[in-house]
């Protein structure tokens, strides 16, 4: 089977983790092939939404997808009849939603452009439930599951090694963000703030915030992408927390961490223990008192112990939060698979129920 994908890229090249993704499901025979569109690039080079819609709907027509992915598409604008038109070809695609953010009715909410698309898709994947998942079933949108945060392991290697002279003791890697209107700031944006600012108290210039939005002397101002890895390398420890506090979610921030082998203390949500294993508990912190205690103890843990807290934080996102492990998981279900891979049996969140399912597909 072979796919086409439309995805949120710009420049060219930005997105290397899907294309890395797809390469590796075409080499394994799960995919006969794969086409992108890069719907954000084509809108910076001048093409109207129509004129996008258009080309999307005439590869799918000429290419013989039998798959379509939508990933990330916000503001894209697609009509009824051209989705009607996208799964009429003869190769009859299924469609397909992965959704990579959260949303809040509140804080947040899901652009009515993405749940256009969502309804005409026979499986959405999100990377959180609670609100978001009302809000879907609210716009109509049918057989909805769970696929979380992921990231690229040949993007971020593991850098991170024991005993090394680093920059920093606790390193914070999250914008500082905030709302015009303060009771719509998010939850998770506030908590983040109030901790950076209990972790200063406490340890001063050994603590160092990276981002958007930060002042004062452990601020260390915005992060490019790539560049979290360097970050990680020079540090002995991470903290993370997350805007969102709704059930199962995480950033990217969280699989980018364990990706690169620092040690990382990050604030609980709820599910967690559906996704993670008992023995990454030591992983999550619910409260002040509780992190200053993991903090410490990391702080006075000897290099054989914090080598091996590397070695696991990377080998649990091997196993867990690749692009081409959730990658492979969505085309599988698409295809009418069972779920996983006999390989895969042991991958938590890969066994959550559907989220919400009308006579789940």
């Amino acid at each position: 089977m072979k796919a086409l994908i439309i995805v949120n890229e710009n420049p060219l090249g930005s997105h290397p983790d899907v294309y890395e993704a797809f390469d590796l499901l075409v080499e394994e025979g799960l995919l006969s092939g794969y086409d992108v569109v890069p719907y954000l690039h084509l809108r910076a080079d001048g093409q109207s939404d129509a004129t996008i819609v258009r080309s999307i709907t005439e590869a799918v027509s000429s290419g013989g997808h039998g798959l379509v992915i939508w990933m990330h598409t916000g503001s894209l604008e697609v009509d009824d009849e051209s989705l009607e038109r996208i799964t009429s070809v003869p190769s009859r695609p299924k469609m397909v939603y992965w959704e990579g953010d959260s949303y809040h009715p509140f804080y947040k909410p899901i652009p009515r452009t993405m749940t256009d698309i969502m309804r005409s898709c026979a499986q959405v994947y999100v990377p959180c439930g609670g609100p978001m998942i009302r809000s879907l079933r609210a716009a109509g949108v049918k057989h909805v599951r769970y696929a979380p945060s992921c990231a690229s392991g040949t993007r971020f290697p593991h850098v991170w090694s024991a005993g090394g002279a680093y920059q920093h003791d606790i390193v914070v890697v999250g914008n500082r963000v905030s709302s015009r209107i303060p009771f719509k700031t998010m939850p998770g944006a506030r908590r983040r703030r109030v901790l950076v600012d209990a972790l200063v108290r406490r340890y001063g210039r050994r603590v160092a915030v990276y981002e958007s939005g930060w002042t004062g002397p452990n601020a260390m101002g915005p992060l490019q992408f790539d560049e979290q890895q360097r970050v990680y390398e020079s540090s002995l420890m991470s903290v993370g927390v997350n805007n969102s506090t709704y059930p199962y979610v995480f950033s990217n921030r969280l699989p980018i961490a364990l990706a690169c082998g620092v040690p990382l203390l990050y604030h609980r949500n709820p599910g967690f223990d559906e996704i993670f294993p008992s023995e990454l508990g030591d992983l999550f912190f619910d409260d002040e008192r509780s992190v200053f205690a993991r903090i410490d103890a990391l702080i006075s843990a000897g290099p054989q112990h914090l080598a091996a807290i590397s070695r696991r934080n990377r080998q649990f996102f091997e196993e867990n939060f690749t692009r081409v492990t959730v990658a492979s998981f969505i085309v599988r279900r698409a295809m009418g698979g069972a779920c996983w891979s006999a390989s895969e049996e042991s991958i938590r969140w890969q066994q959550l129920p559907a989220l919400l399912a009308v006579c789940d597909a």
